[in-house]
């Protein structure tokens, strides 16, 4: 599944009345049973076509209204699906926010999370739209549920978990392990909020005051998602990684159930109407039961690969989750027995609407896996075509650049990216971290330069990339006057130094002819020459033409002192990390 803190109390809001598109009305498509036979819990599963293309549905949950509500992560809106099957979409304001978790509220309205905006939303049974800031900046809210104190609380990727009340007033408290990555929350049966830290491994539970305790996973690696509170009292998780289903007692105790379809990517889970807990496996193409005893039953979907994501009880008694890949909304029965393979029976038509054919959903499998859904993310500054857009995009829509919303920053309209601004150290270490794909948990007790302790925005970027001899510091006094050794996290990066470190993060090792000189200012005397020349072998950068400001001709020219920019630096690390990337998948 596609998918971290300081407290902050305050809150903001931009209000807009929702006006949801036009609603597709119709019949549900005939439904099927997989591989399961018959069996007195069910499983005959349904899907409904999504009316915009990749769309990117990711949460679920039931309104007050009795309907089910869903994120749309690809195309920026919240989606409505009637028990009939008939589906209303509501754009969300902010563009490009990428909509993730979403939950029924106490005051009968529905609270999202808008990763990308940095915001919380929320949109009331008719449609109108509500969005809050006063959020950490880039804190890239995930998962959102109500607690038992009448507020909503939510995680957040910098570290932190938040607390919104139903007026809007954001509190935000900090997970005491770093670089933890909260992913997703649930309430639990013991009054507190329960929620998994994905990069840690752990199991966090904070209470409504604030206090938070964290619990290791047996089995490192494991990779904890998706979590719910279940019948039994206790609070049950997903494990991507491990394979495995997770539960934990509210003293701490934890026991996993691993699956029997390997690599399966157990994604969402919700307590089912039937006492069981009911999950979704994202790789393994199927919707799993198990049972507070640990028993397991899969039903594959009747359609191949649609990454099932999300799932909720329904008020119907059903099961109802997302499809990310197959673009539709899924609905499996816990009653009843199941239609044998490969038959199907045509579902009735929707109360009060009419009825439409839907054709069918055609999966077409790539080698190497399912193909990429669009990005949808785009910014003011950078128009499509543009230099830098297709390296800007493959590196947002992965999370590991961002752009800003506010006025500031974006006088020509948000969200902007400002793609000729100047990039600090700290933020170079992120890009590049994030680029890398590196996870070290670093110790609390751990600086390595002066200027950058514990609980400054880039400590754990620049820890992390200076354990992988990325990055290294300075050792004088005219650059360190704080103590040595220093970062200087906010000094400009120029492209000398850029091309240092991707390669020494994208791991070139070349051995470069000391006679080889690809552009004119760099000689094998500079003292980035090595790094340059390799960046420049693996086609990551290309140089200026000759001509320009003291630049005379012939010759090409790479400029190693200049200071590189936002664009430019996008340019460098998708290029280095993720060749010819033009339309990633975004998940």
């Amino acid at each position: 599944m596609n998918l971290m803190k300081y407290y902050l109390g305050g809150a903001g809001l931009l209000v807009s009345l929702g006006l949801g598109a036009i609603a597709q009305v119709g019949a549900a498509p005939p439904p099927a049973s997989r591989g399961d036979g018959s069996t007195p819990h069910g499983g005959i599963i349904t899907e409904y076509p999504l009316p915009t293309a990749n769309s990117g549905p990711g949460g679920i949950t039931v309104g007050s209204d009795g309907s089910l509500w869903f994120t749309e992560n690809s195309v920026n809106k919240i989606g409505r699906i009637t028990l009939g099957g008939v589906i209303t979409e509501y754009p969300v304001p902010t563009a490009n926010s990428y909509p993730l978790g979403i939950t029924a509220g106490p005051d009968s309205n529905l609270w999202f999370t808008e990763d990308s905006g940095n915001k919380v939303g929320r949109i009331t049974p008719g449609g109108a739209i509500t969005e809050y800031t006063g959020l950490t900046p880039y804190s890239n809210p995930g998962g959102i549920t109500a607690g038992p104190d009448g507020n909503l609380w939510f995680t957040e990727a910098s570290n932190q978990v938040g607390r919104i009340t139903p007026g809007g007033t954001v509190t935000e408290y900090t997970v005491p392990s770093l670089g933890n990555h909260p992913l997703y929350i649930t309430a639990g049966p013991d009054g507190n909020l329960w929620f998994t830290e994905s990069d840690s491994n752990k199991i966090g539970r904070i209470t409504p005051g604030g206090a938070i305790t964290e619990y290791p996973l047996p089995v490192s690696g494991s990779g904890p998602l998706e979590i719910t509170a279940g019948p039994d009292g206790n609070v049950w998780f997903t494990e991507g990684s491990g394979n495995r289903i997770g539960r934990i007692l509210p003293s701490g105790t934890i026991t996993e159930y691993a699956l029997a379809t390997l690599n399966s990517d157990a994604a969402g889970i919700t307590a089912g109407p039937d006492s069981n807990l009911w999950f979704t496996e994202d790789s393994g193409n199927k919707v799993g039961r198990i049972t507070p005893a640990g028993t397991i039953t899969e039903y594959p979907l009747p359609t191949a690969n649609r990454q099932p994501g999300g799932i909720t009880a329904g008020p119907d008694g059903n099961l109802w989750f997302t499809e990310y890949t197959g673009n539709a909304i899924g609905r499996i029965t816990t009653g009843g027995s199941g239609t044998p393979t490969g038959t199907a029976t045509q579902a009735a038509t929707p109360p009060g609407g009419s009825t439409a054919t839907h054709t069918p959903h055609t999966v077409t499998v790539t080698p190497g896996g399912p193909p990429a859904t669009p990005c949808a993310i785009r910014f003011t500054d950078v128009p499509a075509g543009s230099t830098f857009d297709a390296n800007i995009r493959c590196l947002t829509c992965r999370g590991i650049v961002g752009g800003y919303t506010d006025a500031a920053h974006c006088p020509g309209g948000a969200p902007c990216f400002q793609p000729g601004a100047n990039v600090t150290r700290g933020q170079m270490s992120k890009f590049i971290v994030g680029a890398a794909g590196y996870t070290d948990v670093i110790p609390a007790d751990r600086q390595t330069f002066t200027d950058v302790p514990l609980g400054s925005t880039f400590w754990l970027f620049v820890e992390r990339a200076y354990t992988h001899g990325v990055i290294g510091g300075y050792t004088d006094t005219g650059h360190c006057p704080g103590g040595v050794p220093c970062f200087q996290p906010a000094a400009n990066v120029t492209r000398g130094q850029t091309a240092k470190f991707v390669a020494g993060a994208a791991g070139y090792s070349d051995v470069i002819p000391r006679t080889q000189q690809t552009f004119t200012d760099v000689s094998p005397s500079n003292v980035f020459w090595v790094a340059i020349e390799r960046v420049y072998a693996h086609q990551v950068v290309g140089g200026y033409s000759c001509g320009g400001n003291g630049e005379p001709c012939p010759g090409r020219y790479y400029r190693p002192g200049t200071s590189v920019t936002r664009g430019q630096t996008a340019k460098f690390i998708s290029n280095a990390f993720f060749p010819a990337c033009v339309t990633p998948l975004r998940r």
